[in-house]
């Protein structure tokens, strides 16, 4: 059996790699999430949109922060989001 071991540096890369990869569709995730939630709620309230948008990010594998988040849920409530 062959053995393969990585020191830190080099996983790090990797890793960093990776991502760098898979950014672009994270982003394209993110996107849809809140264009959907814009066609389903512009104009309701931002505590609301907030909500919603909390919800559908953490379904789709997201950690959202309220201050990432408030600008788009507050843009979905004054029907401003600029698609």
């Amino acid at each position: 059996m062959v053995r393969f071991e990585f020191n830190d540096d080099v996983l790090a890369e990797i890793a960093e790699q990776a991502a760098g990869q898979l950014q672009p569709e994270v982003n394209a995730q993110a996107q849809n999430i809140v264009r959907r939630v814009n066609a389903e709620m512009a104009g309701e309230p931002v505590d609301d949109v907030m909500e919603t948008l909390r919800v559908r990010m953490r379904e789709a594998g997201f950690e959202p922060n309220d201050e990432g988040l408030r600008p788009y849920a507050q843009a979905i409530s004054d029907g401003t989001l600029m698609e």
